[in-house]
């Protein structure tokens, strides 16, 4: 019996779980932050919209993620990329390694995702 993985294997992947599951918990809270902006007045309402548009943004991406979807995986991999090149530029290379891995690793299940 061989240990790999078939492709045709639909399940999700343990890692894919993982990131996913810490993502919607982040976009939680940055829902409910952009929530509590609407009170501060006219400049925290417009910046409580834009931070709820985003945190809703994000949980729906990584809700299709979860089921294996090829477009939250490019969106993903592009925010990853674009975390990375920010990362770089400012400095963080432990940030950096991070998001090296994660983009490294979600291009090595990438043949999951439909």
């Amino acid at each position: 019996m061989s240990d790999s993985v078939p492709a045709t294997d639909r399940s999700v992947p343990l890692g894919v779980v993982l990131l996913a599951a810490a993502g919607i918990v982040t976009g939680v809270l940055q829902l409910l932050g952009g929530l509590g902006s609407f009170v501060s007045g006219p400049l925290g309402f417009l910046g409580g919209s834009v931070g709820v548009a985003f945190a809703v943004g994000q949980i729906v991406t990584l809700v299709s993620l979860l089921r294996l979807r090829r477009w939250a995986l490019t969106v993903t991999l592009l925010v990853v990329g674009l975390g990375a090149v920010a990362s770089l530029l400012s400095g963080q290379l432990l940030l950096l390694l991070v998001q090296g891995v994660v983009a490294g690793y979600l291009l090595s299940v990438a043949d999951r995702f439909d």
